[in-house]
Formats: structure tokens, C-alpha cells, sequence
């Protein structure tokens, strides 16, 4: 396609044959159009200046390389951009001790604002999943070209809606992006003690604490509370010993009553039933209804156990976790508006400072911690590019000095992509920084072009400074050409829209600023780049010979 912008034709009239035959003009292998023939010139003409000019070529490139920094700073970091996968997860909670019955009279509550979603095309409501008091809902809305709202602008509705529901605790989460499970939070907290269940609670409700005044966190939720309601029995164990009566019948009976025991099957026509023994549902509602269970003594008389045991309430935790073999309270909680997990976690980290004694950890889980890891990860295949594309071209060149050159022009084009990322909002996460790895194998075929063919003007005895002008001159057309047929080809991601567009944007965003600022720096510095690296060389190689 680009032949045609490049390329001119015209009538042949050598021959009535061929009037109406089109045919390139030639001059070498094709005649080019004047306009990229000027431009040409003018290009080196500039580099010709900038030979004289070279402290404002090393300021322009630090203070360039200085905005690079300053933006990726700046940039928001993340382990992937919300996609709008077109369905909403709502979790929501009871009060500890709360009836199957109270969760799904409160879930219609739910249901009633999933309905009243103007983007509402299905959803369901589990009450009791995963305990008595819990539940899920799943909102799925409308198809992605019949609605004018993402599903993030949905969530940040139900939020604020479900913020203001009655008798149950409920909030509204996105699908992670990596398959971690639908319930899977942003934020992650690992709080590790050896200390007692206590005094884990209360470092785990101080660091709640804080994390609500930040108000950058939202549904915050801690595994480890006190607050669920338990009958404590205390055996009159001297009487009950007079009276015949073991501790382990009592406990088997109350075992079998209050819990349900599996007695034995029977079958009845083809069909197999089984048969529980347990106290019907109104004779075990209330914690009174324990005293009123008879049990027999050794004589064989019914005693109430209200004669021998005494009941006395009180609450204990809801589940008592362990992570990495140590007494751990895991807290979780989304991510308010804008705020990004990267932002989100350091703030952890601050807070874990000031809040952790010495003897307490902090740790990571979900995608929390994947966060970390994809980052280290991702850190590490970067430098291994770099190194192995630094010895493929030592190969090339047979000199470790030369792939030196060509890998400076990889800082120019990582700070063009990072400046466009920041420009647009975007933000530096895993689909990104796969972006910033294959821009480093783009970028280095512009320097390859210039430093090979400046290498074969060097040979023929031109000065080093003829050499860079010369060659960056004559590979000005191939560089833009390239350069503009890669930014074309990335423009539709750059761009995408609809379901999943969000990580394509950061891919696309990547390679077209990288390469448009990268190329743009590479054609006039890489040349001035090549001229102090050689000189430097000379230098070395001269003043090796004097000693």
C-alpha cells in the first residue's frame, strides 16, 4: 500500500503498443516522489547541524529520559485493567448466628435492586453460599452494544445502593482478570502472630480500622471475628458421676439430637432411604431447649440435662485460619473509585508499619500477591531481553561495542511509550508491560540499519561523522516506512472497542507511542550516539598503542 505513495507511474509512448500500459519510471531501481526526496535533504541537513551541537543533544536526551521517569512515576500500576466481561458478582453477609430464613428474606432486597438496573437482563441470588449467613448474587446486564454504561460504572452504582441496605452487608466485585475465582478481591492481607486468637482479633480490627480512614478501600472484610454467637456447657461432672451417667453418652446425645446421626438405611420399592435421629426443628431453635433433653442414668431413669449441666452464652470466631503453619487473619477489600492496586497496596504496607508489632507479619494472597510476582516476573524477562538481544548483535557486529549503540536508542522508545500511556490515562500493568518487551526488538531494527551501513562507510574510509550522516541519511526511507506500516498495524488496538478492549488499548497504546517518539529520537540522536561511541573507541584504541 505504501508503493503507492512511493512510487510514481507513467505512459509509456515508446510504442502504440504500450500507450495505455503503465510503467515505473526508473532512475537506479525506482525514481521516488520529491517530497520524500526533500525531506531526505532536509534530514541531512539537521544531522549535519547537530554534529556541532552535541551538549544540546546530551541535555534534550536527559531532560527527555528525566520526563520518562517522572511520568512512569507517575503512571499508575496495576495487575490488569478491568474488562467488562458483562457480568457483575455481589457477595453479601448477615449477622453472625443469623437463620437460613433471615439471609433470604433480605436477599429479596437484593434481588429488588438488580431488577431496578436499567442495563438488567439476568441475574440469581444464592442465599446460605458459602455458610448459613452468606450468600451470592450474579447480575449479568445487557449486551455490550445495547447499553451505554460498563459494567464498572454498574458496580460503581450497586455499591453506593447496596451501602444503604438494612440487615445485611453487601457489596458488588468485578471478575479478576487472570481466573482466580469470582469471589477473589483486589486486596489481599495476610496479617501472621503466634499470639492468642484475641490478640490476633485485635490487630486484625486495627488494621480495619485504618484502612476504612483512608477511604480508598471499600467492603472491607476480615475472616476473623468474634462475634459469633456459641453455647458454652459446663458438665456438673460429680453428680453426673453419682448418677451413672459417662461425659461421652452426653456428648454423643447431644451429638445426635441437635446435629443429626445417620442410624441406617432402608430400601422401600427400588428406592433407599435414610434414617436420620435428630430433634425436630422447634425443639432445637432455642439454646433453653438443651436443658430440656432428657438423659438416662445408670438405673435407668430420665434426668433433664438441666440438673447437671449449666448453659452459659457468649461468642467465638467464625473460623480459625492458618497461613504458612501460623495463626493468620486474612482481610480483603475492594478498591474505591479510581485508586489502583498499586496504590492501594502501599498504603497497606505504610499502615502494616505503623500498626504490626514485632512479633506480627505481614503477607500477601490473591491478587495481591500475584500482583507482586507478575511484577518481579515481568522485571526479570525485560533485562533477559535486553541481554539477549545485547548478544545476538555482538554476534552480529563481532564487537560488544556496537550493540551498545543500537540498545541506546531502547530508553528513547520506552520513554515515548511510557509518556503516551500517561497521556491517555492509561495505566503500566501485565498487558502493558508485554507491550514495552517486543517494542524493545522493534526499535532495535532502526538502530541495525544505521549502525550496519554506517560500519560499511567507515570501511570505504569516510570520518566518522560523514559515516552517521551518510547512513542515517540512506536509511531514512526504510526507518519510516517500517516505523509507519507498525503504528498502522497498532492504531486498531490503540483504538479497539467492545468486550476486552481494555487490555488491547494498553498493547496498542505501547507500540504506538514507542515507536512514534522512539523513531522520531532515534533518526537524530542514535547518529550523534554512534559519533562519541567510535570516537571513544579510537581513543581507547590510540592511547592503548602509547602505553
Amino acid at each position: 500500500m505504501l508503493c503507492k505513495f512511493i512510487l510514481t507511474v507513467k505512459k509509456n509512448n515508446s510504442s502504440p503498443v504500450f500507450d495505455n500500459v503503465k510503467t515505473f519510471r526508473t532512475d537506479n531501481i525506482y525514481n521516488k516522489k520529491d517530497f520524500f526526496k526533500s525531506w531526505q535533504i532536509r534530514y541531512g541537513i539537521v544531522l549535519r547541524w547537530l554534529q556541532k551541537k552535541h551538549l544540546s543533544v546530551v541535555c534534550f536526551t536527559c531532560v527527555f529520559l528525566l520526563l520518562g521517569v517522572f511520568s512512569f512515576i507517575d503512571t499508575k500500576k496495576e495487575l490488569a485493567p478491568i474488562e467488562d466481561r458483562g457480568l457483575i458478582v455481589l457477595l453479601f453477609n448477615a449477622p453472625e448466628g443469623s437463620s437460613i430464613e433471615y439471609t433470604n428474606e433480605n436477599s429479596f432486597v437484593i434481588e429488588d435492586l438488580l431488577s431496578n438496573i436499567l442495563e438488567s437482563d439476568k441475574y440469581f441470588v444464592i442465599s446460605g453460599s458459602p455458610t448459613v449467613n452468606k450468600g451470592a448474587a450474579f447480575f449479568r446486564p445487557l449486551p455490550w452494544e445495547l447499553r451505554d454504561r460498563s459494567v464498572k460504572e454498574i458496580a460503581f452504582q450497586l455499591n453506593k445502593e447496596l451501602a444503604a441496605v438494612a440487615g445485611v452487608r453487601a457489596f458488588a466485585i468485578l471478575p479478576p482478570a487472570f481466573g482466580q475465582r469470582a469471589r477473589s478481591r483486589p486486596i489481599q492481607v495476610v496479617v501472621l502472630s503466634s499470639g492468642s486468637v484475641s490478640d490476633l482479633e485485635y490487630l486484625g480490627n486495627q488494621f480495619v480500622n485504618k484502612l476504612s480512614e483512608t477511604g480508598m478501600f471499600t467492603g472491607i472484610d476480615s475472616d476473623l471475628m468474634l462475634n459469633k454467637p456459641e453455647i458454652r456447657i459446663t458438665i456438673n461432672r460429680e453428680l453426673a458421676a453419682d448418677l451413672g451417667i459417662k461425659i461421652e453418652d452426653l456428648g454423643k446425645t447431644l451429638e445426635s439430637l441437635l446435629g443429626g446421626r445417620l442410624i441406617t438405611r432402608f430400601r422401600k420399592e427400588n428406592y433407599q432411604y435414610e434414617v436420620i435421629v435428630q430433634l425436630i426443628s422447634d425443639g432445637r431453635s432455642n439454646p433453653n431447649d438443651i436443658g430440656s433433653i432428657n438423659i438416662k442414668t445408670a438405673q435407668g431413669e430420665l434426668v433433664p440435662l438441666s440438673s447437671i449441666v449449666e448453659l452459659e452464652e457468649g461468642v467465638g470466631p467464625r473460623e480459625l485460619n492458618h497461613f504458612s503453619q501460623r495463626r493468620a487473619v486474612k482481610i480483603s477489600a475492594g478498591l474505591n473509585g479510581t485508586v489502583s492496586i498499586d496504590e492501594g497496596l502501599k498504603k497497606v504496607i505504610e499502615i502494616s508499619k505503623n500498626v504490626l508489632p514485632e512479633d506480627a507479619q505481614l503477607d500477601f494472597d490473591g491478587q495481591s500477591r500475584e500482583y507482586f510476582e507478575a511484577k518481579d516476573t515481568l522485571t526479570f524477562v525485560f533485562f533477559l531481553a535486553i541481554i539477549f538481544i545485547f548478544l545476538v548483535l555482538s554476534a552480529q557486529f563481532e564487537s560488544f561495542v556496537q550493540p551498545v549503540t543500537i540498545l541506546m536508542t531502547v530508553p528513547l522508545a520506552l520513554t515515548g511509550a511510557i509518556l503516551i500511556v500517561w497521556t491517555v490515562g492509561g495505566t503500566i500493568n501485565v498487558y502493558s508491560q508485554i507491550g514495552l518487551i517486543a517494542l524493545i526488538g522493534l526499535i532495535t531494527k532502526h538502530g541495525i540499519l544505521i549502525v550496519e551501513f554506517a560500519n560499511k562507510c567507515l570501511a570505504n574510509g569516510m570520518t566518522i561523522e560523514a559515516a552517521a550522516v551518510k547512513a542515517a541519511s540512506l536509511r531514512f526511507r526504510p526507518i519510516l516506512m517500517t516505523t509507519i506500516s507498525t503504528i498502522f498495524g497498532a492504531i486498531p488496538l490503540a483504538f479497539a472497542s467492545g468486550p476486552g478492549s481494555e487490555a488491547r488499548e494498553e498493547i496498542g497504546w505501547v507500540i504506538v507511542g514507542g515507536m512514534s517518539l522512539g523513531t522520531f529520537l532515534t533518526l537524530f540522536i542514535l547518529p550523534s550516539i554512534f559519533v562519541w561511541v567510535n570516537k571513544c573507541v579510537l581513543w581507547c584504541s590510540i592511547r592503548k598503542q602509547l602505553d
